[in-house]
């Protein structure tokens, strides 16, 4: 597992899930990578964190993720990145008159 920081867009809505009393955020987002252009990861936050995720931030909108990443190998011999968020900001401010 490393810990990092990347500038990611959200490329769909939030999804809160309920799981055994625990509530938790999914966001799938992708980012610039340096092979194949482009990176897809699954985004997960828990407790106050994915709460403000699921409230405040949409599809399209660019944020930088700080958290744990973890490669995991599925069954069909693929790899996954899943980012565990311990930290959230915005990556642009919209400004309105």
């Amino acid at each position: 597992m490393n810990i990092g920081l990347v500038t990611a867009r959200i490329m769909a809505e939030p999804i809160r899930y309920y799981n055994f009393n625990y509530y938790y955020t999914e966001i799938p987002v992708n980012f610039l990578h340096n092979k194949n252009y482009l990176a897809y990861a699954i985004a997960l936050a828990d407790g106050e964190m994915g709460q403000n995720l699921f409230d405040i931030y949409r599809q399209g909108d660019y944020i930088m993720l700080q958290g744990h990443y973890c490669a995991v190998e599925t069954a069909q011999q693929c790899t996954s990145l899943i980012i565990y968020i311990t930290e959230v900001s915005p990556a642009s401010l919209i400004m309105s008159k």
